[in-house]
C-alpha cells in the first residue's frame, strides 16, 4: 500500500506541475517467519501523527499506537526480517 500511495502522490504532482508521466510501482513479495518478534511487539511507526482522541479510534479499530511525543501519538506496525523474495 505503500508503494501505490507515493506512486499515486507523484502522479498528482506530476500533473499538478504540468508533467503528463506516468508514475509506476514495482512490488517485491518477502517470505517472512509467521513467529517474528515484531508480530508480538510492533514498533514501525507509519502514518500521520494523531491526537488522543484520533489514537483512541485507531485503537478502538483493533490497530497499535504508540505515543511519540506528549500528546501525540500514531500507528505502529509489526516490521519483520525478510528471510528471502519471492520474486
Amino acid at each position: 500500500l505503500i508503494g501505490y500511495d507515493l506512486q499515486n502522490a507523484v502522479r498528482a504532482e506530476l500533473v499538478k506541475r504540468g508533467i503528463y508521466k506516468t508514475a509506476s510501482t514495482i512490488l517485491t513479495q518477502v517470505l517472512v517467519d509467521p513467529y517474528d518478534e515484531s508480530f508480538y511487539n510492533p514498533i514501525k511507526r507509519v502514518g500521520k501523527i494523531m491526537d488522543a482522541k484520533e489514537a483512541k479510534l485507531e485503537e478502538e479499530n483493533g490497530n497499535h499506537v504508540a505515543m511519540i511525543q506528549e500528546g501525540k501519538f500514531q500507528r505502529i506496525v509489526p516490521a519483520p526480517i525478510p528471510k528471502s523474495i519471492v520474486e
